[in-house]
């Protein structure tokens, strides 16, 4: 789990785009460790990595963006049902 992916959730559930998340968001944090997930930190490498990537004009979200450039540099695949991410299946591997 992506350290980026909690910061987006907190800012999401803060302007209210999360109205029927329901555990606090400390629960949820605490519920996604221990379900055996393991903390993906934000590094400077994915940064240098995301500043040499050749992005997609048509998908432009930071968060996203980032985690592909972390996926990627990792070598791990990427859990979403969100349809961008096929735009880089040619990077990483998309589960869902």
């Amino acid at each position: 789990m992506s350290q980026v992916s909690f910061f987006e959730i907190a800012i999401k559930l803060k302007i209210g785009k999360l109205p029927d998340f329901d555990p606090t968001f400390g629960q949820f944090i605490e519920s996604v460790y221990k379900s055996g997930f393991k903390l993906l930190p934000f590094r400077d490498e994915h940064l240098t990595a995301y500043s040499l990537f050749d992005f997609p004009g048509e998908h432009r979200d930071p968060f996203d963006r980032y985690l592909v450039v972390a996926a990627d540099y990792e070598q791990m695949p990427i859990i979403s049902k969100d349809d961008k991410f096929a735009l880089y299946a040619d990077k990483v591997e998309i589960i869902w």
